[in-house]
């Protein structure tokens, strides 16, 4: 699976939406590195951003850390210069995605707590 995700013969979003059993066992954070261009750093704050544990096994996600990373990446592929197959994130587009998602936040009068989840207080 991970070659698949570094091929881009297969997307991040879908292998966490509806994991193969064979996948549940594999760590977040692991899968996140075998997505092209992202490192230890990129991965590491994608899941920081949306409170997961590096150790956490993707069969482990609760539904909204689920729901918060995938969203994370498709706001993150709106930003991609790159062919829509392989979703792959251009230099500094994270901190784009980051700074739109703050300046929303604060419009709707949200803090911090809100950030990744776009809850609503």
């Amino acid at each position: 699976m991970k070659k698949d995700l570094k091929d881009g013969r297969v997307q991040i979003e879908q292998i966490l939406s509806n994991p193969p059993e064979y996948v549940s066992t594999a760590k977040v954070f692991d899968m996140l590195m075998a997505v092209p261009k992202f490192g230890r750093v990129k991965a590491a704050r994608f899941l920081n951003m949306c409170r997961i544990s590096q150790s956490k096994t993707v069969g482990g996600l609760s539904d909204r850390q689920r729901s918060e990373l995938i969203g994370l990446f498709n706001r993150l592929s709106r930003w991609s210069s790159s062919s829509p197959a392989r979703r792959v994130p251009a230099r500094g587009t994270l901190e784009k995605v980051l700074l739109e998602r703050d300046a929303g936040a604060r419009a709707r009068g949200l803090g911090d707590d809100a950030r990744c989840s776009g809850r609503r207080e």
